[in-house]
């Protein structure tokens, strides 16, 4: 099966995430980083795409890593309340 491509505005509808956070979690190497899909006369990347079944396999990261953790119970978030007066 071919790989898909998907741009920036897809992998923030899926993910649900900002722009900023996109590559803010790329630059902290928790994000699947993007490929250059066209380049400018300088070198630099001018259209970037990322893999989609990367960006599928970390969405089901955070859903599995989310519930990993226990949810929280009314007597834990009791016990962090002052005492009534």
């Amino acid at each position: 099966m071919a790989e898909r491509l998907i741009r920036l505005y897809e992998v923030m509808s899926r993910t649900g995430l900002s722009r900023t956070s996109v590559y803010e979690c790329i630059a902290a190497g928790t994000f699947p980083k993007q490929i250059p899909l066209e380049t400018r006369s300088d070198g630099r990347a001018s259209t970037v795409g990322w893999i989609a079944s990367e960006v599928d396999v970390w969405i089901k990261a955070k859903i599995a890593e989310s519930r990993e953790r226990p949810a929280p119970t009314g007597a834990r978030i009791r016990e962090n309340l002052p005492p009534r007066l």
